[in-house]
C-alpha cells in the first residue's frame, strides 16, 4: 500500500483505453479497501458484493453485466465492495467464473490486486500474462517486493512477465534505480518522478492524471508504458484511426529511434 498501485492499475487501463479504443475492463479485487471507483469518481453503487449470493454455476453475462460500470473515457470496470464484511463473500471460484466469461468479451483485462497471496490473488496471478509490480525508493518497500519476487520463483513463474515501476512518492533523497535493481536482480521497467501533488489531486477529484494532464511529463511516461503493455498485434498494426493518445506515443517512438 502507499506505493500507487491504484493509481498505476487505473492510469494504464486508460491509456489502454484511448490508445486503441478497444474493450478494456479494469477489475478491482482489492476486496476490502479497493478505490478503483473513487479513483474513476464514480457515483455507481454497483460492485462484485451485488454477486456475492450468486453460485458460480449459475453465474452468467447477464449477472456480470449488471455489476460492470461503464466510465466516460470508454473503460469498463468492476469496483470493490464499499465494506470490508461485504468483500469476504466473494469467493475463488466466483471470480474464476466471472474471468472465464468475461475473457472473451474483452482484448485486455486489468486488475488490482490486495497486498497479500491470499487465494483469489494467486489464481489472477497465475493466469496473467504480465505482472505489474510498483516499488518506492525506501527500504521497506524494496523489501516487500524482494519478498514477493522470491514467492514468483518458488510458484515457477517466468520472471520475464514482471515488470517494476518504480514510483517517486516522497521528494528528497531516496535509494537509487540501480541500487534497487541490484538489490532485486531485476530492471526497473518505468521510473515515474516525484510528482508533487498531481496524484493526490488527481485522487482527491477523481480525475485521473492520463485523462485531464495529457501535457504532463507523467502523462507521457503511462502512456508510452499502456503502449509496451500492450498486445504484440496492437503494436505492429497502427490504427487505421489513430487516436491523439496513439499519435503522441507514436511521435516519442518516433523521436526516440
Amino acid at each position: 500500500g502507499g506505493t500507487g498501485c491504484t493509481s498505476l492499475a487505473v492510469n494504464v487501463a486508460l491509456g489502454l483505453t484511448k490508445l486503441w479504443k478497444d474493450q478494456t475492463l479494469l477489475m478491482d479485487l482489492d476486496l476490502t479497501v479497493g478505490c478503483v471507483g473513487l479513483y474513476l469518481n464514480s457515483t455507481q453503487k454497483l460492485s462484485w458484493s451485488d454477486l456475492s449470493q450468486v453460485k458460480p454455476l449459475d453465474l452468467g453475462r447477464d449477472e456480470l453485466q449488471m455489476v460492470i460500470c461503464h466510465h466516460e473515457s470508454g473503460l469498463d470496470f468492476i469496483a470493490a465492495p464499499a465494506f470490508p464484511a461485504d468483500g469476504e463473500l466473494i469467493t475463488e471460484n466466483l471470480i474464476k467464473a466471472a474471468l472465464d466469461l468475461l475473457s472473451s468479451d474483452y482484448t485486455y483485462i486489468l486488475v488490482d490486486l490486495p497486498h497479500n497471496f491470499n487465494d483469489i490473488s494467486l489464481y489472477i496471478l497465475d493466469q496473467a500474462d504480465v505482472i505489474v509490480t510498483s516499488i518506492s525508493p525506501e527500504m521497506a518497500s524494496v523489501r516487500a517486493v524482494y519478498a514477493a519476487l522470491n514467492t514468483y520463483k518458488r510458484l515457477g513463474y517466468d520472471l520475464d512477465k514482471l515488470k517494476i515501476v518504480l514510483n517517486t512518492t516522497f521528494d528528497g533523497k531516496g535509494l537509487t534505480r540501480k541500487s534497487i535493481e541490484n538489490t532485486l536482480h531485476h530492471q526497473v521497467d518505468l521510473l515515474l518522478p516525484f510528482g508533487q501533488n498531481l496524484f493526490v489531486d488527481a485522487i482527491n477529484y477523481g480525475k485521473p492524471v492520463i485523462l485531464t494532464k495529457a501535457t504532463e511529463p507523467h502523462s507521457s511516461l503511462l502512456e508510452d508504458f499502456a503502449y509496451m503493455m500492450s498486445t504484440e498485434e496492437h503494436r505492429l498494426s497502427p490504427p487505421k484511426d489513430p487516436s491523439p493518445t496513439w499519435l503522441r506515443v507514436s511521435k516519442r517512438i518516433n523521436q526516440a529511434t
